[in-house]
């Protein structure tokens, strides 16, 4: 039986089947199949309500997100994002080995906690620079790990978007 002889004849319907199909003009899509059986009141056929999205992009995009995601969290680097306000929204695995916050201690917390009291003011020069656009590169400083030992590190920080930076720590000694 087809699939819509099911769909009408035994009143099955599915949700979110995944096709995939190489078409002659477009090349392989995935679509995501919805259908439903639909009765009217009227005494006509059974029909069926067949939704058919193409998410071979959004499938792509995901695949391409979750590398990403693998090489940052793999890093020996801290890789951390903040928001406009300071605010730690990512924190990856060698963020945890150099401060020793894990994510969940870290996310949602002030990028500050990281900075000595008398390095405050860097904090603020920074959001300045990033403000004009201005990237920083390779700026060697001083930052807090968790046990409140000193760290001397060299920070690059990038603009991602208007509306957030992620900042790349590496530690270095003298």
């Amino acid at each position: 039986n087809s699939v819509t002889d099911v769909v009408i004849q035994d009143n099955i319907f599915f949700n979110d089947f995944e096709v995939t199909h190489n078409f002659p003009h477009i090349g392989r899509r995935t679509m995501m199949l919805n259908a439903r059986r639909l009765e009217l009141d009227n005494g006509a056929p059974p029909m069926i309500l067949l939704a058919i999205e193409d998410v071979t992009e959004r499938q792509l995009a995901d695949a391409t997100i979750a590398s990403l995601a693998a090489i940052v969290n793999s890093s020996d680097d801290a890789i951390i994002g903040k928001d406009l306000n300071g605010v730690i929204t990512s924190w990856n695995k060698g963020a945890e080995r150099l401060f020793g916050y894990t994510a969940q201690e870290a996310i949602g917390q002030s990028i500050t906690m990281l900075i000595p009291p008398d390095r405050q003011q860097e904090e603020r020069e920074i959001l300045a620079r990033l403000k004009r656009n201005e990237s920083v590169n390779h700026f060697e400083t001083v930052r807090l790990r968790k046990n409140r030992s000193p760290l001397e590190i060299s920070l690059t920080i990038r603009s991602r978007r208007r509306t957030s930076w992620s900042m790349t720590s590496s530690s270095f000694s003298r």
